[in-house]
């Protein structure tokens, strides 16, 4: 536990001595696919370049994602958290905005996306930790509306897959969107 808090504060708080480039030792983390697929890329440049003998172990976010911090099993955990306890640290890495994807000749790319027709069409829900609602949902909830569930995923990475060969809508961020 010393080595690794040890580690971890050169890492966070480098000295003018630290020399990533000589760093060599795995971090575990704990993510979304999403996270995975937007983020990665440009850590992987940057780990290539800067700390070339650092290994990531990459494993999917869960709900025991906090009991991992807490035990040590995972250094890092990244996605959307609110609610967290007080002992465990949090930084903003980005903002996004939602988006929404349909297959290229779905009907309500002629006529527009209204909040009505959004409601109306089946919806794909990305769940990574099995919650049947989201974000989006609650946004809805608080106008009076709510949408129709119609399949739910634990990976962002299918959804699209079931949205290009239905009538369904997924509502995922702008950097996924962009990436796909």
């Amino acid at each position: 536990v010393a080595r690794l808090v040890e580690d971890m504060s050169r890492v966070f708080a480098p000295d003018e001595g630290f020399d990533p480039a000589g760093l060599a030792r795995a971090f575990a983390i704990r993510t979304t696919d999403h996270v995975q697929y937007v983020l990665m890329p440009e850590i992987e440049v940057l780990l290539n370049r800067e700390a070339p003998y650092v290994d990531l172990l990459v494993t999917s976010l869960s709900e025991h994602g906090i009991e991992s911090l807490r035990s040590g099993t995972c250094e890092l955990a990244v996605g959307v958290f609110s609610g967290l306890p007080a002992d465990i640290h949090q930084q903003a890495l980005f903002s996004d905005r939602f988006v929404c994807m349909v297959r290229a000749d779905h009907p309500v790319l002629a006529t527009g996306l209204s909040l009505a027709a959004y409601c109306d069409l089946p919806h794909v829900l990305v769940a990574p930790r099995g919650t049947p609602r989201g974000t989006v949902d609650e946004y809805l909830a608080e106008r009076g509306r709510r949408r129709r569930i119609a399949r739910m995923v634990p990976h962002f990475l299918v959804a699209p897959l079931l949205v290009a060969s239905s009538d369904a809508v997924v509502t995922v961020s702008e950097r996924l969107a962009q990436r796909l």
